[in-house]
């Protein structure tokens, strides 16, 4: 006879997330880096674009970065993140076109 177990709907969320979050963490560590995507969660998402925790909230928040929620924990690719950096490279490099441009009208 089975044991049945009675749980909260906080309770299995909380169960589900652990269990995926493993089951993510087993993928990534199984494959090199070249054949999956590299998952990070918040503080290591922050360390990588070494910026504070708050910065990347401010950037999920206005759509800047992309993020993937795992229950109630943000995850994020790192090539995703990659992808913003370049982007954010690219509109430095052009405003800073831009203003040598009407400088050098002046």
């Amino acid at each position: 006879m089975e044991d049945l177990v009675i749980m909260t709907p906080t309770q299995l969320e909380v169960l589900l997330e652990r269990t995926i979050e493993r089951v993510l963490m087993k993928s990534n560590s199984s494959k090199p880096q070249s054949q999956g995507s590299t998952w990070l969660k918040l503080e290591e998402a922050a360390a990588y674009l070494q910026v504070p925790k708050s910065t990347i909230y401010q950037l999920t928040h206005h759509g800047k970065i992309e993020f993937h929620k795992l229950g109630n924990r943000l995850r994020f690719r790192k090539e995703e993140l990659d992808d913003y950096l370049v982007r954010k490279s690219q509109r430095v490099v052009k405003n800073s076109f831009i203003h040598q441009k009407h400088a050098s009208k002046r």
